[in-house]
């Protein structure tokens, strides 16, 4: 009985949601718990027309922005709706969707499904840079995060995809990287102010990629008035030119630190 009404209720806010034509947002979020509460059912037909339904309005509003073969962006949404379905508290699509893609994109990889992981990682991307989530502190792991899957998975292949895909992969995470960091400058997000976890990730994508460069920027003030070069040279020494002693061997940083989980 409380399942039934759980349903009634549940369905009415989507039918009434989409009627009036609230903010997407809205919609998008009223709908996931519909589709959540069908798939813990296994209605697997009502799971299926819901999702097209929400996928076509989906499409809809943000389909000219990030283009791209139905199956991608099915995929994403579906993953975006089980993170925005399982919320008990309102949640930006672009900060949903940074926390829903990395776990897909894993899963994808793990299943040997390369192709589709490349696509999906570079669809939840481009989608996140027009939300312009990574000029959000709470983002900039997950950022990382997806980096380090196209990064590290390129660096443990066993060759199963080709090299052109291998190479889009890379150029993909680095990408990623370089966006990420300007979204921290140019919102004056100080490093320092993410988990050890996080800088320790950054340190690792950058050391595998040899891109001293932007390893050197990570450790400079993003706003010089806030904190000081310093405040990573507990001695007060400059460091030396060049990639820093302590990034030098194979690229990683002395304090090891496992990724976070998506």
């Amino acid at each position: 009985m409380a399942q039934l009404l759980t349903e009634t209720v549940l369905l009415e806010s989507w039918t009434r949601s989409v009627k009036t034509e609230k903010n997407i947002e809205v919609t998008l979020s009223v709908g996931a718990r519909l589709f959540i509460f069908l798939e813990k059912a296994s209605r697997k037909e009502q799971v299926t027309i819901l999702q097209e339904e929400i996928h076509n309005l989906f499409l809809k509003k943000w389909g000219s922005v990030v283009k791209s073969k139905h199956e991608i962006s099915l995929t994403f949404l579906t993953s975006l709706l089980r993170t925005l379905g399982s919320q008990t508290r309102k949640i930006k699509i672009g900060d949903a969707a940074c926390r829903s893609t990395n776990g897909i994109v894993s899963s994808l990889l793990r299943d040997g499904q390369f192709q589709k992981a490349y696509e999906v990682a570079r669809y939840a991307f481009q989608f996140g840079e027009h939300q312009k989530s990574y000029h959000h502190l709470l983002n900039i792991g997950h950022g990382f995060k997806l980096s380090s899957l196209m990064a590290t998975h390129v660096k443990n292949t066993e060759k199963q995809e080709t090299a052109e895909l291998q190479a889009k992969m890379l150029e993909l995470s680095r990408r990623i990287i370089t966006v990420v960091l300007k979204a921290c400058r140019d919102s004056n997000i100080n490093i320092v102010r993410l988990k050890l976890t996080e800088l320790n990730d950054l340190v690792h994508l950058l050391g595998d990629q040899n891109n001293y460069t932007d390893l050197e920027v990570s450790h400079s003030p993003l706003n010089p008035n806030t904190y000081k070069h310093t405040d990573f040279h507990p001695s007060g020494s400059s460091p030396p030119s060049g990639p820093p002693a302590k990034y030098r061997s194979n690229g990683r940083h002395q304090q090891s630190c496992p990724l976070p989980n998506s």
